[in-house]
C-alpha cells in the first residue's frame, strides 16, 4: 500500500517536515519537537482491517525499546499515538544505513565489516541483557554515523508488527534473507542466537558482496533450515578467522552458534583491530541483590550501564533463581535416583514452569543425585527443527552423547534404533546410567507416523530399566498417546506430576531474596500474578526497573503487564474447552460455587483457579472483559 504523507501536519506535539523514508506500513519523517530540534518520528499507519491492537502493540513494544539506554542503540526519545497512527521518536541520525553503504560499494573490506559487526554484536548483548530481542537485524536497519559508528534500530517493531492481517497482506515478521532457522521453521522459542545468526547474515553479506541464500521467499526460508551456506572463502578471499566466526554464527543448530553478543564481539574486535569490549560482560553479576542498586561500568564511550535485572532470563526461571518446586524435586530424584532408576513425566499449563525444572534438574544434577552413581543427562528440546525425523533425532542424540561419553554409533547408523538400544548396553556395561530429558514431548507424540517405532523402543529400554526418561508436557501422557493412536501404551511407565501455582511462600521467597519489597509490593504481585510462575517473574521484573528509577507507579506498573500479559492469556484461554471457559467465567463473575466440583478441582490441579476464582485479578478480570476472546 502507499504511505499517506504526513508533510506539513502536526502529529502529537511534533511539526512533520519531510518523507525521509518508507517501507510496508511504517514511514519515517524528518520532524522538529516542542524545543524546535530536529528528530526522526517513525509513523505506524496499518490498514483498517488490523485492528487497534497492532497499534497497541506496536506503542508497547516502542516503550521497551525505550528503556535501551546504550551507544550502539539508537535511543526511542518519546513514545505515542495521535490521528490513528503509533509513533516512536529518535535522534535524527546524520549518516547512511548500511544498506545504502553496501548498494554503493557491493562488499567492504574485511577490518571495517568487523568493526562494524562487533559494534552491533555489543549492542545486541546489552539489550539481550534487558530481555529484549530485536528479530530483524538486517543492513536497513543498522546506521553509519559519522566517526565509524554502528548503530542498530528499530528493536520490537518485528514483533509489534506480527499479525495474522498484516502477514496476509504481504508483511513478514523479520526478513527472510535474514532469518535465522528457528524463526524461518516457525517451530521453537526465538532467544538472543536469532539475533547473532542474523548478524552472520549480514556479516556474510558485508564481506562477500552476497547473502548466503536467494531465490523466492519459500526457497529462503527453506535453506535457511536446511542448506548449509556456501563457505565465505569460495566466494571471495577472506582470512580462516573471519570465516570461522561467520560460520560459528550460521549454525543451524542454536547450541553450536555464538551463545552472546559479548562472545561475537570480542572475536570480532581482535580483527577490527579494536580493544575488546567491555560493555556488558562485566556487569553480569549474582543475581541475588537484597535492593535494586546501579553499577558503573565501563561501555566505549564512558558512559553507565545498569546491572542485569535479576529477573530477566528469556522467559524462563534461571537455574540459580529456581524456586516453589522442592516436593516435586524429591518425587524426581526418588524416581530417577532410586536403586532402579525409573521415568517421571511433568505436566502442567503453558508458562507454568516445565522447561525451567527440567533445566534446573539438569543443572543440579551432581548435587541433586546420590553420589557413587556415574549419570550421562540427555536434554532434547523437541521443538527444534531437529525432532521433524526419526534420522535427525538420533542424530542429535549420536552427538551429544559422543560429547560427554564417546561416540555411540557411526553417522551411517542414525535411523537404526538397534545402534541405539546397544549404546545403552555398553553404558551399563560401563556403569552409567542414561536418563532422557525430554522437554515438549508432544511434539513425538502427536507425530505417531514418524516416532512411533522410536517411541516403542524407549519404552521398553525404559521398562528394562535401561535408561530412564523425564519428560515435560502440557496433557498428560496417557492422553497424548491415546489422541495420537499409538500402538504401545507409552505412557505406562511413568508417574505423573502435575506443576501448579506457586504457594505464596516459595514466590515471596524469590522476590525477596532478590529484591526490597513492601507489603504493598507483595500485595499487588499476588493481586497481578496469583502465585502463577512466569507472571510472577515478569510483574517482578517491572517492579524492580520501576524500583531503580524510584518510579513505582502501581496504577502505571498494571497498564504496562496488563498488554504484556493479555497474549500468553489469551493463548491459554483458546486451550480452553468451552465447558472449561465458562466454569472461569462463572466464578470470576459471582461467588457462586454450583460449578461442577470436578471440573473445577482439575482446574485448581492445573493452576487456573484459586480459593473458587481464576487465579489472579488481572486474569478474572480480563475474562469478565471478553479480553480474552478478543
Amino acid at each position: 500500500m502507499t504511505a499517506i504523507d504526513l508533510s506539513g501536519q502536526k502529529l502529537g506535539l511534533y511539526q512533520i517536515e519531510a518523507i525521509l523514508g518508507s517501507g510496508g506500513i511504517a514511514t519515517v519523517y524528518r520532524a522538529r519537537n516542542p524545543q524546535s530540534e530536529v528528530v526522526a518520528l517513525k509513523v505506524l499507519a496499518p490498514p483498517p482491517k488490523a485492528g487497534r491492537e497492532i497499534l497497541a502493540r506496536f506503542e508497547r513494544e516502542a516503550r521497551t525499546a525505550a528503556r535501551l539506554n546504550h551507544p550502539g542503540i539508537v535511543q526511542v526519545l518519546d513514545v505515542g499515538q495521535a490521528k490513528g497512527c503509533a509513533f516512536m521518536v529518535m535522534p535524527l541520525i546524520e549518516g547512511q544505513s548500511l544498506a545504502d553503504r553496501l548498494t554503493q560499494v557491493e562488499r567492504l573490506d574485511e577490518t571495517t565489516a568487523a568493526d562494524i559487526a562487533w559494534q552491533v554484536a555489543d549492542a545486541l548483548h546489552y539489550a539481550h541483557q534487558q530481555g529484549v530481542i530485536h528479530r530483524d537485524v538486517k543492513p536497513s536497519n543498522i546506521l553509519l554515523a559519522s566517526g565509524g559508528q554502528a548503530l542498530l534500530t528499530d528493536f520490537g517493531v518485528a514483533l509489534a508488527l506480527d499479525d495474522p492481517v498484516l502477514t496476509l497482506a504481504g508483511h513478514t515478521v523479520g526478513t527472510p534473507v535474514y532469518m535465522a532457522p528457528e524463526q524461518a521453521a516457525g517451530v521453537g522459542t526465538v532467544d538472543g542466537r536469532a539475533d547473532l545468526y542474523s548478524l552472520g547474515v549480514v556479516l556474510y553479506h558485508m564481506v562477500t558482496g552476497l547473502v548466503p541464500f536467494q531465490g523466492n521467499t519459500p526457497q529462503i526460508l527453506h535453506a535457511h533450515v536446511y542448506q548449509p551456506p556456501a563457505a565465505p572463502s569460495t566466494i571471495t578471499d577472506v582470512s580462516p578467522a573471519m570465516e570461522v566466526i561467520i560460520l560459528r554464527a550460521l549454525a543451524k543448530e542454536v547450541s553450536e552458534r555464538f551463545q552472546t553478543g559479548a562472545a561475537m564481539a570480542e572475536a570480532l574486535a581482535r580483527l577490527s583491530h579494536q580493544p575488546p569490549t567491555k560493555t556488558f560482560v562485566a556487569s553480569i553479576q549474582s543475581p541475588r541483590l537484597k535492593t535494586p542498586q546501579l553499577t558503573e561500568v565501563v561501555q566505549p564511550s564512558g558512559q553507565a550501564s545498569r546491572i542485569q535485572n535479576p529477573f530477566f532470563y528469556g522467559g524462563a526461571v534461571a537455574p540459580e533463581l529456581f524456586y516453589g518446586r522442592e516436593e516435586i524435586l524429591k518425587a524426581i530424584v526418588n524416581r530417577v535416583g532410586g536403586r532402579t532408576a525409573q521415568s517421571i513425566s511433568i505436566v502442567g499449563e503453558r508458562r507454568m514452569g516445565k522447561s525451567s525444572l527440567l533445566n534446573y534438574f539438569r543443572a543440579r544434577a551432581d548435587q541433586l543425585l546420590p553420589g557413587g552413581i556415574k549419570f550421562i543427562i540427555i536434554y532434547l528440546d523437541l521443538m527444534k527443527a531437529y525432532c521433524h525425523t526419526w534420522a535427525g533425532l538420533m542424530r542429535v542424540l549420536r552427538r551429544e552423547l559422543t560429547s560427554v561419553w564417546r561416540q555411540p554409533w557411526s553417522a551411517s547408523e542414525d535411523g537404526d534404533l538397534v545402534a541405539f538400544d546397544f549404546a545403552l548396553e555398553e553404558l551399563q556395561a560401563d556403569g552409567i546410567r542414561f536418563l532422557l530429558c525430554l522437554d515438549e514431548i508432544e511434539n513425538l507424540t502427536q507425530r505417531a507416523g514418524e516416532f512411533n517405532e522410536v517411541l516403542e523402543d524407549w519404552r521398553a529400554c525404559g521398562s528394562m530399566g535401561q535408561m530412564a526418561m523425564m519428560t515435560a508436557s502440557a496433557q498428560p501422557l496417557a492422553d497424548l498417546c491415546a489422541s495420537s493412536g499409538l500402538t504401545s501404551p507409552f505412557y505406562n511407565i511413568f508417574s505423573q506430576q502435575w506443576l501448579g501455582l506457586l504457594p505464596a511462600e516459595s514466590w515471596q521467597a524469590l522476590v525477596t531474596e532478590n529484591m526490597a519489597t513492601t507489603a504493598d509490593d507483595l500485595a499487588f504481585i499476588d493481586k497481578i500474578a496469583g502465585g502463577h510462575p512466569f507472571f510472577t517473574q515478569i510483574a517482578a521484573s517491572h517492579l524492580w526497573e520501576a524500583k531503580t528509577r524510584d518510579e513505582v507507579d502501581y496504577v502505571q506498573l498494571r497498564e504496562e503487564l496488563w498488554f504484556q500479559f493479555q497474549p500468553h492469556l489469551q493463548h491459554l484461554w483458546r486451550k480452553l474447552a468451552a465447558d472449561e471457559q465458562t466454569i472461569l467465567r462463572r466464578l470470576a463473575t459471582s461467588d457462586s460455587m454450583e460449578s461442577d466440583s470436578i471440573r473445577l478441582a482439575a482446574l485448581e490441579r492445573r493452576g487456573l483457579v484459586r480459593q473458587y476464582k481464576p487465579f489472579s485479578e488481572l486474569f478474572g478480570q480480563m475474562i469478565v472483559g471478553g479480553h480474552l476472546d478478543e
